[in-house]
């Protein structure tokens, strides 16, 4: 699956290279089904993703002289502060289950069907034929107190979507511009996609603040691969039937938003079926329901090195390398969790394990990352 991830993530940057946009919207899923990060991780690396690639296309706006600093910031700031609600207070509040209509649901298939709406919304909005900004605007006067209230408010309600799902919500953004000001869509979308820079990665430093650290090498190969895609497809746009390509795009968004909402509700109304072989656990219920088993096994998947450098108590260590040859020393009928550095390793060792008989694995979600961050929220 990580190939697959690898080249949806250079399509992502293709997009974003010919469209000037939207691509990002995928980063998400990508992480998430490909790489296999935990959703609530997954959205800080989308942030991420989101803030790079757009702050990227923002100096090409920049040097053509379109982009409208002033009024990216005046639309900037209630997005930022959404955000940080999102990241600092929100999310870290939503618990690893609960329920809604006697529903019992998670905390990562809850972000992840509001992914999937809000891409379906997205793909949708792409269809419709953009209205030319000539006219009136909705106020005359980009000061006045009424409106300065729809941008606070509006800016607010985008800044907080972005922050629980890790999309820029450009596609929100730029409507709003055009109806807002007289400004030409082109221009909307520099000022847009600055606003979508500045809220992203005001969103990362949040999460460090927070004490959430980033699987670094991931973020800088993704990112690569994505910049590549992006610049390849800045140099190829004008051979490119971009309303085809802009279609196209469309639908296939909102297929794989179909798709996201199909397996998280699947998920929600099915969990036994559907997870029977491939569990996973939050730290919160590893601490509270496991940890403390005696018949528990708790495996350490990474390197060496790695576990030197700090692991979870009780842990044995067995690398990814390793665990094939040494599956004589696992007990088939007692619990046993898998944890690695972000989550990624663990999965591929559950899947090896249930392919050789071993029905009783759990892979620890966000690894020892979330371990230690988990450590820190207690202290």
């Amino acid at each position: 699956m990580a190939v697959l991830g690898y080249i949806l993530s250079f399509f992502m940057g293709g997009i974003l290279g010919v469209l000037g946009g939207g691509g990002s919207i995928i980063a998400l899923p990508i992480l998430v089904y490909c790489f296999n990060v935990p959703a609530i991780i997954a959205t800080g690396y989308s942030l991420l993703i989101v803030g790079i690639a757009s702050f990227i296309a923002t100096i090409s706006y920049y040097q053509e002289r379109i982009l409208n600093i002033k009024m990216g910031i005046v639309f900037a700031i209630p997005s930022v502060v959404g955000v940080l609600i999102a990241r600092m207070i929100l999310l870290p509040s939503i618990p690893d289950t609960f329920s809604i209509l006697n529903i019992s649901i998670t905390s990562q298939s809850f972000i992840l069907l509001i992914f999937s709406i809000m891409i379906l919304i997205t793909g949708l909005m792409m269809f419709r034929k953009k209205k030319s900004s000539k006219g009136k605007s909705i106020v005359s006067d980009l000061n006045s107190v009424g409106a300065m209230m729809f941008i606070g408010i509006e800016g607010l309600v985008i800044g907080v979507i972005t922050g629980i799902v890790g999309a820029g919500g450009g596609f929100m953004i730029v409507p709003a511009l055009v109806l807002i000001t007289q400004v030409s869509l082109r221009q909307a979308i520099a000022v847009s996609l600055f606003i979508v820079t500045i809220k992203s990665l005001s969103g990362v430093i949040g999460d460090i603040v927070m004490g959430m650290s980033y699987d670094y090498r991931l973020m800088i190969l993704i990112v690569s691969i994505t910049l590549l895609g992006s610049f390849i497809g800045s140099r190829v746009n004008s051979l490119i039937n971009t309303k085809i390509l802009k279609n196209g795009f469309a639908t296939l968004i909102i297929i794989i938003g179909v798709a996201m909402f199909a397996k998280e509700w699947t998920r929600i109304n099915q969990p036994n079926s559907i997870h029977n072989s491939y569990k996973s656990i939050t730290i919160t219920l590893f601490q509270d329901q496991y940890k403390s088993l005696e018949s528990l096994q708790l495996i350490d998947v990474r390197e060496p090195q790695e576990y030197e450098q700090g692991s979870i108590e009780g842990a044995t260590l067995i690398p990814l390398g390793d665990i094939k040859n040494r599956l004589n020393e696992l007990n088939k009928s007692n619990p046993l969790v898998l944890y690695c550095r972000s989550g990624r390793r663990s999965q591929q060792a559950q899947k090896i394990l249930v392919e050789h008989g071993f029905k009783n694995t759990i892979n620890l979600e966000g690894g020892i990352l979330a371990w230690n961050n988990y450590l820190k929220k207690e202290r």
